[in-house]
Parts: structure tokens; C-alpha cells; sequence
């Protein structure tokens, strides 16, 4: 059975390896990707999870960066302190440096400046110049603007349309499942509920979306065959909530990290870690639509459950691997 520090590496590797074919389909100029991205990507939920699990991949980072460099006006750094301050994915010091960084940079950072008070109340700023060993270059601006014929770009190909706003995911996201209420809308996409409802209202009132009541709760109604010219290749768009796989993952890796360093610990201590990240993971899972994992461990204590937990995170690797667990 592989040890948990094995596990861990797997698993980060396999997290990282995500996050860098995310990038590289949305146009990020750091080299190829191993497989497409089979769902849109979340451009904030990927920056959040670049700032946690790129701390080791200083190529990585220096693309993320040149990325947001050139293509800030794709961005909305609302939705992106709201995402972190409702699923922590990312130590908060980090974004507050990711601020701090582009704020500097002139006139073109000056929105960024609204992010640098996410330090957990703290003055401190950690210098983004800390995860770069041999220094951080100048960004080149080598990334390119996302082609809007990829699948994994559409949403960017909806801010094109509607701006950067909640408009363009709740559309997406419409178009991607057909119908919802307004409470699993906001859940999904990262607006508050408040704002999904407004934004609901008005596209019932144009016709584009119907809406149904019973019993006291409305669904409303996104007819994809009208859209279809908007897809590409005509297909339909698959939204999978990557804030709450990130948030999961960062829980998982707490639990690995924890299990790597008490190798010598009794099964109860370590059985107890595990219960305490899980109580984070399996929320965030269920958020992501991968509910089946983890799942089960009821009754189980001390050795059995940890067998379990590496049994289950050599099920999440292997999904990550592969791209199983996402919805198609």
C-alpha cells in the first residue's frame, strides 16, 4: 500500500496537472496540456486554486500571472473575493499579495486594490516574490486572448457578450442545465443569491427564460435549441462547480499532509484528522456534484478508516486522472 506522503504527491500532482490544462485552454503560453478540460472553466475558482497548489510551480505561477497581466478585462475580481471569502480555497495572504502585485503595476491595477485588505485582518502582505526562488521575471504577455471556439472557454465567449457580470454565468450555467432554482444557481456560480434573482426576473421578462412555480418555488427554464449557433461545435456546455472541487481538494491534502507527518501517530489520532478535513471535503464534494466519494464512512474508526480515506482519495486521483467524475 503506498504511504500517505506517495499519496499526497499523487494527488497534488494530479490537482496541478488540472489547474495547468486549465490555463493552457483559456490561453495561457506556458506548453501543452495532457487532455482537454471537458467542462467551462471558472477563471476565478483557477486563480484561487493556482494560489494554493502552484506554491511549488513557479512556471505555473509566472503564466497565471501573465495571463491576468494581459487579460485582467476578462476578470471580475468581485466574484473572485467572493469566492474566497465563501470557500477559503486559498490562504487569504496570497490573494491579498496577488492585489498587492498588480496594484503596483500602474493605472491597469488599480481595481485589484480592493483585494488587498483579504489578509484575514492581518497588515501583514506576504511578498508574491517569496514564491520565486531565482527571482520573478517581467511578464511578457505571451498569453493569448481564449479562443472562443473552445468548449472550455465559452463562458469567456458569454462575458464577450453580456460583460463581465453574473449574467453571463447564469446564462452558462442555464444553458448547461436546462433548468434550476435560483438558490442552486447561486450556489453553483458564485453570486449572491440576491443578485441571481434580479438577473432571473429580468431574462423571464424578456421570454428567453420561462419560469414555473409550485409549491412556493419558482424553477425557471432555459430552452438550449434556440442558442445552439452559440455552442461550439454545437455542443452543450458542461458546468461543474470548480470553487467547491478546489475547496475539497485543499481539505484532502490538509488530511494527506496531516497523515505524512504522524506515521508513528495510533489509528484513533490519525482517524480523528481525517474526520475533522472530512467534515470540510464532503460539503465542498457535494457542491461539485462528486457526492459519491467519500461517502460511506460511517461506522468506520481508527484502521479502517484510514484504509478507507486512501482507498477513496485513489478513487479522487484516478477521476482527476481521467476526468470521470465530471458531469458530460
Amino acid at each position: 500500500m503506498k504511504s500517505f506522503q506517495t499519496l499526497r504527491d499523487s494527488f497534488r500532482e494530479e490537482v496541478v496537472q488540472l489547474i495547468w490544462d486549465s490555463w493552457v485552454a483559456i490561453g495561457f503560453a506556458g506548453g501543452g496540456r495532457r487532455s482537454p478540460v471537458p467542462f467551462v472553466i471558472d477563471p476565478e475558482a483557477l486563480i484561487l486554486g493556482t494560489l494554493q497548489f502552484g506554491q511549488d510551480e513557479p512556471r505555473l505561477l509566472e503564466g497565471a500571472l501573465d495571463w491576468m497581466e494581459s487579460q485582467s478585462g476578462l476578470l471580475s475580481l468581485q466574484r473572485l473575493k467572493s469566492l474566497q471569502t465563501a470557500t477559503e480555497i486559498a490562504d487569504s495572504r496570497w490573494l491579498a499579495a496577488l492585489a498587492d502585485h498588480f496594484r503596483k503595476r500602474g493605472p491597469s491595477g488599480r481595481n485589484w486594490g480592493g483585494l488587498a485588505s483579504m489578509a484575514d485582518g492581518s497588515d501583514e502582505v506576504t511578498d508574491l516574490r517569496w514564491l520565486f526562488p531565482d527571482g520573478l521575471r517581467e511578464q511578457r504577455s505571451l498569453s493569448q486572448r481564449p479562443n472562443i471556439r473552445e468548449p472550455a472557454a465559452f463562458l469567456f465567449k458569454m462575458r464577450a457578450f453580456f460583460g463581465v457580470n453574473a449574467r453571463a454565468e447564469i446564462f452558462v450555467w442555464l444553458l448547461a442545465r436546462g433548468q434550476g432554482h435560483p438558490a442552486a444557481i447561486a450556489r453553483e456560480t458564485g453570486w449572491f443569491s440576491k443578485t441571481v434573482q434580479v438577473v432571473l426576473n429580468e431574462l423571464s421578462q424578456s421570454g428567453v427564460v420561462t419560469v414555473e412555480s409550485r409549491d412556493r418555488e419558482k424553477t425557471f427554464r432555459l430552452h438550449r435549441e434556440p442558442w445552439s449557433f452559440l455552442l461550439p461545435g454545437g455542443a452543450t456546455p458542461v458546468w461543474q462547480p470548480q470553487a467547491p472541487l478546489f475547496a475539497a481538494c485543499r481539505a484532502i491534502e490538509a488530511a494527506l499532509a496531516a497523515l505524512s507527518s504522524q506515521a508513528d501517530a495510533s489509528p484513533s489520532l490519525k482517524a480523528i484528522g481525517i474526520r475533522k478535513e472530512l467534515a470540510v471535503a464532503q460539503p465542498s464534494l457535494r457542491l461539485a456534484g462528486l457526492d459519491g466519494l467519500y461517502a460511506g464512512a460511517d461506522g468506520l474508526g481508527g484502521d479502517d478508516l484510514v484504509a478507507w480515506f486512501q482507498e477513496e482519495t485513489g478513487r479522487l486521483i484516478a477521476d482527476l486522472a481521467g476526468a470521470r467524475a465530471f458531469r458530460f
